[in-house]
């Protein structure tokens, strides 16, 4: 005890000190209690639960678990989480123990006990479909089914990055196999946290729909159904068909919306033809100051125009601000009024600029997209479906189309060859079975205006299974509409009744899988023993000599068909790369003929002309020889898997019928019940046999009959296109030969390069002899295709009748074919209509007068200036004052330039017959009289 200083208090130190200590401690307390996490998260559920919100909580990864068990239990909390799952590298290597977290989202909102399961997956192709909260099919089957929502994003993609960059090496981790195996991994996890569920129900949209069937099909005892909404279940290289569903619905909105698109895409290739790279330059802005390649720019242009707004979120108001823009008359040509709609982007030159911006493997990344290098790696890999733009809207080949694809991303990005690619495209065909998968409880939905129901399953019914593959056909829908709409209309109504239909009629899986192994394991013993009896001769084998030699001259066929395959693929690969060095060759021509040198502007076209020549003749190789060759050669892969099922059953055939010999003549008094079951069990693989036998007794002759039609028909179109490839080149070196030849003897460069033009003529003309006389011996040691030889020679005497005459004056004009076609329905501005009415001439003393009153002074040419003559086989109007405007069918004299230095490649002047108009005009739409 001690005093204070004035004597009046005493204090106990120790009391003090120990409350003093005991208000440190409560203080500390205190503040760690309102540092905790788990304090706020208590607090603020306090507040939702009040006013009813839902929260988002991020939780760690050991927790995930245990919050999907608490969240289970507890029915008061419904809330949306974002959880994580451990996942492995990959699934099919036991070596690599590599692990990652997959990130994936729950809600509960409509979840009670005993409800079912389902997982909505996400794909980078599909829209981004409101949650559980919002009206929508989603939301209505969870509440139907009283389920709860998953949400899975497939590995690689949004916040799942299982390595450490996008790098070749690591995005081999990336397949359809292993994201179905993470998908497994997941419903499994989930079903020992949800035991009482009843359903497990998984939903798709686009190729998310896909994966939805593909798991249904692979892991039918983890999946009791599914739902896939515009799933494009055939792979293919070339997605056409939707640039051409999108511009019928572009001509569905406004007329001509499309036409006038179409028109655009046609005068852009025009351009390209004629290489004026100036004026493509006016109309578009680009990122660099190459020159622009065709097809990399016709890219872009369809990219940035439809795909992403267009097909995945049928953006209404930007197809109305396509078709407004395209439709002005206010500006001149379809052509301005594309460079309008594109005006703000810029575009890259060449494609290996477009290829340079899908090379960086870094996660952080900010030069594309997040997720375009690893959506373009699954279309060289697995998917395909690379959008090109058919034929009959524009004038590209859809063929050289495909083949820039491959090019620019599949080989330039990821090193992967064309061979490479084709092969993962028909493995995911044969793996999976394309749009003529065989699957149960799948319900599939289509828009009729959604192009991927050329791609998906087109036959709903399945009569063969209890619980048939069903679907729906939405007309008057957006595609996808049933997942971010209300569903009250009628269609939707009636859709989700069906759909709830289909998922009461799936049953879970309760032994289905353990019930077919034994089966299937029964089965192989029982016929192992068949085979193991009659190899000793123990017992007899039915023998179908008949069967027995049509089997194989099925496997005769097949194997000289797959060489004529192999061998014509390598064919077309040579052409390929010497159509690339001929390229190369003429360009070098091009660079080292001067212009001011003979013929300079017809050598120069001729050489287009016959680039064009080697495109078209390898684009024909494709299309006429290798792709029917490549659908023959297909069947065979169905009619060996009938022939080795039909060996099965002939086995369990004389095993049935064995076993009913042995109940019959034991020498016993037989067993009514035996004999019964035994005479049962033959009937019925007797039957199974028989119908197998018949059908391949039927298909296999037929098939080897076949043949001759087939080659007969593949060979003609492969040597008659070779043959006028050969015809049609050679003409046109002689006339390039012909252009070249010097007028005085002092200019040794040309006549060395008149040698060598003289020679491959000359060796063109062999090659199309000895093709025409191999065509010809081949077709006459045959019984009956001479009328088809008489038919082909007249066709190619049709053929060589069509190319131009030989005038050094005209070479500008002689191709293979008139690129710009037979109608002015190819002529890129034949829609370009004339603002001035249209005048009849009238002469006076003279002079030519119009009819609006003015007269106009005739043209002074005289008879000597006439160079020659041609017809206009299109329409052509004006767009500048020196440029001539006339119909199809008119005559033009052609006369030589006052100053020869104003001649522009392919275009010379002329002086319309009918009018006297002098002016000038595109050499392309005119022919020589």
């Amino acid at each position: 005890m001690i005093k204070d200083k004035n004597g009046d208090k005493q204090i106990n130190t120790q009391y003090e000190c120990w409350l003093s200590w005991l208000g440190i401690w409560w203080f500390l307390l205190c503040c760690s209690i309102m540092l905790n996490i788990k304090f706020w998260i208590v607090v603020f559920g306090v507040i939702l639960k009040l006013f009813n919100w839902t929260i988002t909580s991020i939780p760690t990864v050991h927790a995930v678990l245990s919050n999907m068990n608490n969240n289970n239990n507890n029915n008061n909390s419904k809330a949306t989480f974002q959880l994580v799952l451990l996942q492995r590298l990959t699934h099919f290597d036991s070596t690599v123990n590599q692990t990652w977290n997959q990130s994936f989202t729950i809600c509960d909102l409509h979840h009670q006990k005993g409800g079912a399961v389902v997982i909505y997956i996400q794909s980078y192709d599909s829209p981004t479909v409101p949650n559980c909260t919002y009206s929508g099919l989603l939301s209505e089957i969870s509440k139907q089914l009283n389920a709860v929502v998953v949400t899975f994003v497939p590995r690689f993609f949004g916040f799942n990055k299982p390595t450490g960059s996008k790098s070749v090496d690591n995005l081999k981790y990336l397949s359809v196999e292993e994201v179905l195996a993470d998908l497994a991994h997941l419903v499994y996890s989930l079903r020992s946290k949800y035991p009482d569920s009843s359903k497990t129900v998984l939903i798709g949209t686009a190729h998310a729909g896909n994966l939805a069937i593909w798991f249904r099909l692979k892991y039918p005892h983890l999946c009791d159904g599914a739902i896939a909404s515009g799933a494009p279940l055939q792979t293919t290289l070339g997605f056409g068909q939707l640039v051409d569903s999108i511009f019928e619905r572009l001509n569905n909105i406004r007329p001509n919306c499309a036409r006038a698109l179409q028109d655009a895409f046609a005068q852009l290739a025009f351009l390209f033809q004629e290489r004026n790279f100036p004026r493509i330059k006016l109309h578009f802005k680009f990122c660099t100051k190459k020159l622009p390649e065709k097809y990399a720019l016709f890219q872009q242009l369809v990219e940035v125009l439809f795909i992403h707004d267009v097909i995945i979120y049928d953006d209404a108001e930007l197809i109305q601000r396509i078709c407004t823009v395209m439709t002005n008359d206010e500006l001149s040509s379809p052509l301005q009024r594309l460079a309008t709609l594109i005006k703000s982007e810029c575009l890259w030159s060449t494609g290996d600029e477009i290829a340079d911006q899908f090379k960086q493997a870094n996660w952080s990344d900010l030069n594309i997209l997040q997720n375009d290098r690893q959506w373009i790696y699954l279309q060289c890999t697995e998917y395909g479906k690379f959008y090109t733009v058919s034929e009959k809207i524009s004038s590209l080949s859809e063929t050289l189309f495909k083949q820039h694809y491959l090019d620019v991303f599949c080989k330039n990005v990821f090193q992967l060859s064309d061979e490479m690619v084709l092969k993962n495209i028909a493995r995911s065909n044969f793996e999976y079975g394309g749009q003529f998968v065989e699957i149960d409880n799948v319900f599939f939905i289509y828009s009729n205006s959604d192009p991927r129901k050329w791609l998906g399953k087109n036959d709903f019914t399945n009569p063969s299974s209890t619980t048939a593959a069903l679907g729906r056909m939405l007309y008057g829908l957006h595609p996808f509409e049933e997942f971010y709409h209300a569903l009250q209309k009628p269609q939707l109504m009636r859709l989700l009744e069906e759909i709830n239909q289909a998922v009461r009629r799936c049953r879970p899986f309760v032994g289905v899988m353990a019930e077919n192994l034994f089966k299937n394991i029964r089965k192989e013993t029982v016929r192992a023993k068949e085979k193991l009896l009659e190899s000793f001769g123990k017992a007899d084998r039915t023998v179908d000599e008949v069967f027995d030699e049509n089997a194989s001259n099925f496997f005769k066929q097949q194997k000289n068909a797959e060489r004529l395959q192999r061998e014509l693929r390598n064919y077309i690969t040579c052409m390929k790369a010497l159509a690339q060095a001929s390229r190369g060759y003429y360009e070098a021509v091009r660079e080292v003929y001067d212009p001011e040198w003979t013929g300079s502007d017809h050598v120069r076209a001729i050489s287009h002309s016959i680039e064009l020549l080697w495109d078209e003749f390898c684009e024909k190789l494709i299309d006429q020889a290798l792709n029917p060759l490549n659908s023959y050669c297909s069947q065979f892969v169905d009619l060996k898997g009938k022939i080795a099922k039909r060996g099965r059953k002939l086995v369990d055939y004389d095993s049935a019928r064995h076993s009913y010999e042995s109940v019959v003549g034991n020498g016993k008094k037989p067993d009514d019940v035996k004999v019964q079951k035994a005479q049962q069990e033959l009937a019925v693989a007797k039957k199974l046999y028989d119908d197998i036998n018949s059908e391949l007794s039927e298909e296999l002759p037929v098939l080897y009959d076949g043949r001759y039609t087939f080659f007969i028909n593949n060979l003609q179109s492969m040597f008659s296109a070779e043959s006028n490839f050969h015809c049609d080149s050679a003409k046109l070196l002689t006339e390039i030969r012909d252009v070249i030849t010097p007028k005085f003897n002092g200019m040794l460069f040309l006549c060395i390069i008149g040698d060598l033009f003289n020679f491959i003529s000359v060796s063109h003309s062999l090659n199309h002899t000895d093709n025409l006389s191999s065509r010809s011996s081949l077709l006459n040691r045959s019984t009956t295709p001479a009328a088809e030889v008489n038919n082909e020679d007249a066709s190619l005497t049709s053929d060589d009748s069509k190319v131009l005459p030989n005038s050094p004056a005209v070479k500008k004009t002689t191709t293979l074919k008139d690129t710009r076609g037979d109608s002015d329905e190819n002529n890129p501005f034949a829609n370009e209509t004339d603002e001035s009415p249209k005048s009849t001439p009238v002469t006076e003393n003279g002079n030519v007068k119009e009819n609006n009153g003015e007269t106009v002074k005739a043209s002074s040419t005289t008879v000597q200036d006439v160079l020659y003559k041609v017809r206009a086989s299109h329409r052509y109007t004006a767009e500048d004052t020196d440029e001539l405007s006339f119909e199809a069918g008119e005559v033009i004299s052609v006369v030589p330039y006052e100053n020869p230095e104003d001649q522009d490649e392919g275009w010379l002047m002329g002086v319309l017959e009918a009018t006297g108009q002098r002016g000038v005009f595109p050499v392309n739409f005119t022919k020589p009289l």
